[in-house]
């Protein structure tokens, strides 16, 4: 059968991924392959969810049903949506956070209607929805084409001359931050220009490591990460921590004329 993955902010401190994932045995069978990409999503930060899944479904295997737990019940009667794409399949809530995982393809999306969503738990709702996609039948049958759906955007850096005001997009478990800056970005503003990356009190930073031991321990660096966006971090420290950095803060890089 087909993996399953759950990215939510359920944590795992209560009973709620527990209750889910038994949920998802129940409805799919006790030989079905359930991973969690991360249960510590920051509460409501379909953002973050976005960041996660994003930058790691396609190390699964096609088939895999992905399923997003976070923001769940953003109001009275939440929608619920169902899509394949990229030859995987994504269950939702209609919170937004669909968009961000598509970024700028349009799939064909779903409105699930099939279940008594307003009276079911949210756990046998996905479990329900789960059920379905590994029986193989057409999306349709689920409910009806739902091109409406809420769409957002990641937060694009601004760019003024040679300087990127990049945000705070992602604080790792580590500490380390990852900023809405990607290379191509980087380079296109940059084109090979010296530069530096102000923040907080300390000193700038003017150039790009390639792994986070090119510094000593305790010294901060910056580098791309795997998923291709501007990291800061200090090595074998807490960065964040340190420097009192949130998500959403601005961080300022300047090219040298």
């Amino acid at each position: 059968m087909s993996s399953i993955t759950i990215t939510s902010d359920l944590g795992t401190k209560d009973y709620y991924a527990a209750a889910l994932q038994g949920a998802l045995l129940s409805e799919v069978g006790a030989g079905g392959s359930i991973i969690s990409i991360s249960h510590h999503i920051p509460s409501y930060d379909i953002t973050a969810a976005a960041y996660a899944l994003r930058n790691s479904f396609a190390f699964f295997p096609p088939k895999t049903i992905h399923i997003v737990h976070v923001k769940t019940a953003y109001k009275d009667n939440p929608v619920f949506l169902v899509t394949k794409f990229k030859e995987h399949y994504f269950i939702a809530p209609d919170n937004g956070v669909l968009s961000l995982i598509v970024g700028d393809e349009n799939p064909t999306v779903y409105k699930v209607d099939h279940f008594d969503i307003p009276t079911s738990p949210t756990v046998k709702v996905f479990a329900s929805i789960a059920s379905y996609i590994v029986s193989e039948r057409p999306l349709i049958e689920i409910g009806a084409e739902y091109p409406d759906y809420e769409r957002k955007i990641f937060l694009q850096p601004i760019i003024s001359g040679k300087m990127i005001k990049g945000t705070v997009m992602h604080i790792d478990s580590f500490d380390n931050i990852v900023l809405n800056v990607t290379r191509k970005l980087f380079d296109r503003v940059g084109e090979g220009a010296p530069f530096e990356i102000f923040f907080r009190k300390h000193g700038p930073i003017t150039r790009i490591s390639d792994s986070y031991a090119s510094v000593p321990v305790g010294n901060v660096l910056c580098r791309f990460n795997s998923a291709g966006f501007l990291e800061m971090a200090a090595n074998m420290s807490r960065l964040a921590t340190l420097f009192g950095i949130k998500p959403n803060d601005i961080i300022q890089i300047k090219f040298k004329k």
